[in-house]
């Protein structure tokens, strides 16, 4: 039960700071190799939020897509 209410909570509308697609932004960032200091700035959300979503302990159901594969 808790993981549906803590999914519920992080995608509820007016309630969060962050959306699927700035979620989707911070984790192509960190694929990229953005560090998190330089990530921070640019949104309204503490450091430590940014390492959660790294972690997968935050917005966790939110995944980047597949990378396509491109073979000669």
């Amino acid at each position: 039960m808790g993981v549906i209410r803590q999914r519920l909570a992080t995608t509820r509308p007016g309630n969060c700071k962050l959306d699927e697609e700035k979620v989707l932004e911070i984790k192509r960032r960190l694929r990229d190799g953005e560090t998190l200091v330089v990530i921070e700035p640019d949104y309204p959300v503490a450091i430590d939020a940014i390492r959660e979503i790294r972690r997968g302990a935050r917005w966790g159901h939110v995944q980047l897509p597949a990378e396509a594969v491109v073979r000669s």
